[in-house]
């Protein structure tokens, strides 16, 4: 099921501002979680399995079209690749698991923007999306910089405030853009 634009931009714009604000208000006391996120074992295991099973899921929702002949096999794969990722590459285990639920939920935002030329202001959504896009990409596929990155931005509180900002700016402009609509 795909929610409408106006629900998914709100939806978006909570996580971000929650997200800002939080560094905003408390940034010494995330610290020590953003140090620890990108090898946390436990954060790493949910992460996956709650990417990794909204993945398993969308495969089994394929129509014939959509290689149906084929989605047992493919749904036995990604869940033997699944468990096997858990197990056998532990190292930055979360921040994979956050890259595959971050692209699965762009997914379903873009979706719900599909075909709704006459709301220009879809853009803001689409835009903040793809963003976030690239940003899965590059840290899914290397991880170690998402550790970096954290350590970068843990070298002053003033960085940490900065990322605040910048995500409170972004959720409040979803709020603004979905009131557009």
């Amino acid at each position: 099921m795909i929610p409408s634009l106006f629900t998914y931009t709100l939806l978006a714009a909570l996580v971000l501002l929650l997200g800002g604000i939080s560094l905003l208000a408390v940034p010494g006391k995330l610290e020590p979680c953003l140090r620890a996120f990108p090898r946390h074992r436990l954060t790493g295991i949910i992460t996956m399995i709650i990417g990794g099973g909204w993945f398993i899921w969308k495969i089994s929702q394929l129509g014939q079209s959509d290689f149906g002949d084929y989605k047992v096999i493919m749904m036995l794969l990604f869940g033997a690749t699944l468990l096997g990722s858990i197990f056998y590459v532990r190292d930055f285990l979360a921040v994979r698991g956050v890259a595959i639920i971050i692209l699965l939920a762009a997914n379903t935002g873009l979706k719900s923007a599909f075909g709704l030329y006459d709301i220009p202001e879809r853009l803001v959504l689409v835009t903040i999306l793809y963003l976030f896009i690239v940003l899965s990409l590059v840290y899914g596929t290397l991880p170690y910089k998402m550790r970096d990155t954290m350590n970068w931005l843990l070298i002053s509180r003033s960085r940490l405030r900065s990322l605040g900002i910048i995500l409170s700016i972004l959720g409040s402009s979803l709020v603004v853009s979905a009131f557009l609509y």
